[in-house]
Order: C-alpha cells, then structure tokens, then sequence
C-alpha cells in the first residue's frame, strides 16, 4: 500500500486503470448481477483499497441486505496476498 502511495501515486490510479471508466459506463449491468445473483452472496473486502473502495460494499450491502460482509481494517485490494491467514480464516468461516 506505501507503494502505491508513494509520491502521489494512489491519485493516479484512475487513470492508470481503464476498467474503471467501464465499470461507471455499465454500472446498471455490474450491480445487476450482484443484486440479482440468486444464491448466497459473501464477500471479504479490504477497507484500504484503493480501486474498490469500501463504500461499494456498503452500497452493495444496501442494495442486498442479505449479503454478508467482512471487511479488514487494514488491509487494501490484495488481502489473499496481504494477509493469506486472515483471508482464509474468513472463508473457512464463510464456508463452513
């Protein structure tokens, strides 16, 4: 995460990452599909990412109520790199 930051880097990133200037173009369909999806839905969120801030997850959890939500305080896009353990401790939680 230093990394990123590093001189004003993190400010960079949106344009630095095309997928994003896609994903508010089709907004409706990629909120659809998480919404409409009819089974369970989990998801294990870093809170200090970057690129997909946690606010989309709580806006997820508004639009889906029945979503469950795990988030890491300090950990940002790549929690299965950052912290395997904590990530696989949710899942087998999540899974079990």
């Amino acid at each position: 995460m230093a990394m990123i930051r590093h001189r004003g880097g993190d400010r960079l990133l949106p344009k630095l990452i095309r997928y994003i200037e896609e994903r508010r173009e089709h907004q409706a369909r990629w909120t659809a599909g998480l919404i409409d999806h009819p089974g369970q839905l989990s998801v294990a969120w870093g809170e200090q990412d970057p690129i997909a801030v946690v606010e989309m997850v709580h806006r997820l959890a508004q639009l889906r109520p029945s979503i469950n939500v795990r988030t890491f305080p300090d950990l940002g896009h790549w929690p299965s790199i950052e912290d395997p353990e904590a990530l696989s401790a949710v899942l087998v939680d999540l899974l079990g």
